[in-house]
């Protein structure tokens, strides 16, 4: 059996157009992604959730003559190595990160050109606010090394604020023909901890206006959203889940995992295989990652192969993770347990 790319970061744009299957559900997703209101997109893990913020952000990139939507992903994936002196330098972390992402992102696409920018202006002309795009890049790569001093106080007079992002995404609209800019958070709260969801989700609340657009990804059950952000009244929240009584569920399974092999003889035995593959796609619950990784375990679709994918797998593998969760939420124990005992049910 082929080797599956299991993680959206390992894809290139040309392969994450060419894997993705659009089913009826993830269109709808990917619409409200592109939309004006911010999205807060919730989805247990490998369900796909950067796989669609990617695709959401390559539809945009493909109209942006047309439509003058400016998409930018930005992935706070490194944020377990800092060590920051306290939490009012975390959210300008976070602040630097976006704003430094957002230049890079309109560099890397010819809509600057040379090294500088600033709050006021966008061109090369030098003035008392003006900083070099490198001076941001370096409090960021001080932040993600920060794990090797514990407790430092890193500089961040040169990081914008919240108003100063908001004028700069202003400026930055009016100067290119923008009508918005669209920013797709991605690897957010899920991993950080308790007070810096909090944090993140204060200043999520703030990034908005008709020129700047947030959405972010987040696990549910799992996420603290503090007493500033208003679920009801600050987003929109959009559940990923994929339906198993869906008269397309197995049809588009099969397809997503179809798309990964490029070898015919494996196709061809996939297809022949149907009833296997019928049976591992609703152990799957919908999630691609673990029909990916059940496919792998399953090989030649042999009934004893499909048989010691629930038992080394699912009873062995799932389990043991499953059983970490306790460790990670101490305060869900009940809930977890329960979760368990229903499943072995």
């Amino acid at each position: 059996m082929e080797n599956f790319i299991l993680r959206t970061e390992e894809l290139s744009d040309e392969q994450v157009k060419e894997l993705y299957v659009a089913t009826e559900e993830d269109e709808k997703i990917i619409e409200k992604l592109q939309s004006q209101s911010p999205v807060v997109l919730v989805g247990s893990r490998g369900m796909g959730k950067s796989f669609l913020f990617r695709m959401a952000q390559l539809r945009l990139k493909e109209k942006i003559n047309e439509e003058k939507i400016f998409p930018v992903y930005v992935t706070f994936r490194s944020v377990p190595l800092l060590q920051t002196g306290n939490m009012q330098q975390f959210q300008l972390w976070m602040l630097n990160k976006i704003c430094t992402t957002i230049i890079r992102e309109l560099k890397k696409q010819g809509y600057i050109i040379g090294k500088n920018w600033n709050f006021g202006r966008i061109s090369e002309e030098n003035t008392a606010y003006t900083n070099g795009i490198e001076s941001l890049i370096e409090i960021n790569n001080q932040f993600e090394n920060s794990w090797k001093t514990p407790g430092i106080e890193i500089n961040t007079s040169f990081v914008p604020t919240i108003d100063d992002i908001m004028d700069i995404i202003e400026d930055i609209c009016d100067e290119l023909d923008f009508k918005r800019i669209v920013v797709f958070i991605d690897e957010a709260a899920h991993v950080f901890i308790p007070e810096q969801q909090r944090q993140f989700f204060s200043m999520f609340r703030e990034l908005r206006s008709s020129q700047l657009k947030c959405n972010a990804s987040v696990y549910p059950g799992a996420t603290f959203y503090g007493s500033t952000f208003e679920p009801i009244h600050d987003a929109v929240f959009v559940d990923l889940r994929r339906n198993i009584r869906d008269e397309n569920y197995v049809r588009d399974m099969k397809q997503m995992v179809l798309n990964q092999i490029k070898d015919s003889t494996t196709q061809k035995r996939l297809l022949e295989k149907g009833e296997q593959f019928t049976v591992l796609a609703y152990a799957s619950s919908g999630n691609p990652r673990i029909l990916l990784k059940s496919v792998v375990r399953a090989d030649n679709f042999r009934t004893k192969n499909i048989e010691n994918v629930f038992r080394e797998f699912y009873r062995n593998e799932i389990w043991s993770e499953h059983s970490q969760l306790v460790d990670k939420f101490p305060a869900n124990v009940e809930y977890i347990d329960w979760g368990r005992k229903f499943i072995e049910g």
